[in-house]
């Protein structure tokens, strides 16, 4: 079987292209699962069982904690809403975060993302986006990350 030299330079050049976007929806995203197993975990008394190998994948485990009603509609929607980013860079590695996909994760923050989105420029340009998109993607991400940290901390104290 011969190897296909432009496949190889295909993967090398998604390991030495700047991915900052997609390593931050990832990371961001693997946090929350963290977060829902935490609170999985200080909720069961035999949580192994949900977590372990071939256990609960990420909308289950989601599923559950909705059902604590814990936390409002607008967290489970940005929830989801980076998951369809998620997904989106799953099935296109070059995939352009868009500002359609940033206003259901920020909506969880209603007037301070309002705020926010009057507050910067849509003329700067930072990597190909909006200063405002990438300002938007990190605050809102980050802000929704606390939001459940705090809820975490709750239910694991």
């Amino acid at each position: 079987m011969e190897i296909d030299q432009s496949e190889i330079d295909k993967i090398i050049n998604i390991f030495e292209k700047d991915s900052s976007d997609l390593v931050f929806v990832l990371r961001a995203h693997l946090q929350i699962e963290n977060i829902l197993e935490e609170i999985i975990k200080s909720v069961f008394p035999k949580p192994k069982c949900l977590l372990e190998k071939n256990g609960l994948e990420f909308f289950d485990k989601l599923r559950l904690v909705r059902a604590m009603d814990i936390f409002p509609k607008e967290i489970t929607t940005a929830i989801l809403t980076l998951t369809e980013i998620r997904n989106k860079f799953a099935h296109n590695l070059d995939y352009k975060i868009t500002p359609e996909d940033l206003d259901p994760i920020g909506k969880h923050m209603k007037e301070k993302f309002e705020e926010l989105k009057t507050m910067f420029p849509k003329k700067v340009k930072i990597s190909g986006r909006s200063g405002l998109e990438d300002m938007v993607l990190q605050l809102s991400v980050s802000n929704l990350l606390g939001f459940l940290g705090r809820i975490k901390e709750e239910y694991i104290n």
